[in-house]
């Protein structure tokens, strides 16, 4: 048992474990003490616990899903998905 630093009350080593578990998921969405699934992506770029069958995958979907969760950081992404491009200036009816 460990005594917590706020109230010194005993806390048992799988709630402390489950307590950095929690803390660990940067989404929040996690039940405390259930271990991370899927595609895990760091804050430096790096993408673990990707799934076999999904390296396979033609279609690329963890580079999709990578994509998908920078979205939101438009230092990152340039352009987004559905961004009209004829803002840009791009004429899209040119035959070239």
């Amino acid at each position: 048992m460990q005594m917590t630093a706020a109230n010194d009350m005993p806390v048992s080593s799988a709630a402390a474990a489950a307590a950095a578990a929690a803390s660990s998921d940067p989404f929040g969405v996690r039940p405390a003490g259930e271990p991370a699934r899927g595609i895990i992506t760091h804050p430096d770029g790096e993408v673990s616990n990707i799934p076999p069958t999904m390296l396979a995958d033609q279609f690329g979907m963890a580079g999709l899903v990578t994509y998908l969760r920078t979205v939101d950081n438009p230092s990152i992404v340039s352009l987004a998905l559905g961004y009209d491009l004829t803002t840009l200036g791009l004429n899209l009816n040119l035959s070239e």
